[in-house]
Parts: C-alpha cells; sequence; structure tokens
C-alpha cells in the first residue's frame, strides 16, 4: 500500500480542482479572445514537476498546464516560459505556443490562473468589463 504524505495529498487536490476548473465564458469574449479547452485528465494524477508548497498560485497552475498538455496526443507543445528580453531586461513572457494536430493550426497560449474581482465602481478603466476585473493591489485587471 502506498502512503501519501499530507503535501502530496494537498498537491493532487489542487490538481484535481485544476482539472474540474471551468472556462469563464463559452465563447469568444470582446471579439478577441478564445479559451482553450483542456484535454480532460483521465487519471486526474500530478506526476509533474516537483511544486514547492510557496509556490505562488499562477505559477502552480503552469505546472498543472504543462503536465497536462504533456499528457495529450493533439497538442505539441513548442515552446513554454518564453522569457522575452530587451538589452538584458525582461520585458514578457510567452507562456505557451502549442501545434494543435486535429485543426494544424498554432495557438499562443497565455494563461490566466489569479484571483479577479469584479469592480463595477471602478471608473478609472472606463466601461470596458474587462478592465473593471482587477487584480492584486488594483495593479491590473483581466483585459
Amino acid at each position: 500500500m502506498t502512503t501519501f504524505s499530507k503535501t502530496e495529498i494537498h498537491l493532487q487536490k489542487q490538481y484535481k480542482g485544476f482539472c474540474k476548473t471551468p472556462l469563464l465564458w463559452a465563447e469568444t469574449l470582446e471579439n478577441q479572445f478564445t479559451q482553450l479547452e483542456l484535454p480532460k485528465d483521465n487519471t486526474v494524477h500530478y506526476s509533474g514537476t516537483n511544486i514547492n508548497p510557496m509556490m505562488y498560485l499562477g505559477k502552480r497552475a503552469e505546472c498543472f498546464l504543462n503536465h497536462l498538455l504533456e499528457k495529450t496526443n493533439r497538442y505539441n507543445v513548442i515552446t513554454q516560459s518564453l522569457q522575452i528580453q530587451q538589452d538584458k531586461t525582461t520585458i514578457g513572457e510567452i507562456d505557451a505556443i502549442l501545434y494543435d494536430t486535429l485543426d494544424e493550426t498554432y495557438l499562443h497560449i497565455e494563461q490566466v490562473y489569479k484571483f479577479y474581482v469584479y469592480d463595477d465602481k471602478n471608473m478609472d478603466e472606463g466601461n470596458e468589463t474587462l478592465n473593471k476585473w482587477i487584480g492584486p493591489n488594483r495593479k491590473d485587471s483581466l483585459k
């Protein structure tokens, strides 16, 4: 019989929750954003890269996504976590570029897995709905 530590049990529950996270919207949002419907993990067991218990939610979700994509036959991972630099300064990161073998297309994936709060009184951002979904410390918006 295999015995798992409390940390391992907790990690497996988090991965299971990640796999069951529903999409935020059903169709293309504001004619720009289409969500990737993740492949199903029938095992719902995480056996990927070790995760530090103090790792931020977004980085943890990236590890889970990478693990899930490695298990699928539909998507070929071209690159992940590609740093974009200018004059030795990181100015951004591409989370993933995939090749969809079913549709024969390339996909640029920007993963957003964090907490946002909807602030309908956020006048600083005008009337755009996506700008009213704000992140921690009001430093970013969903858009």
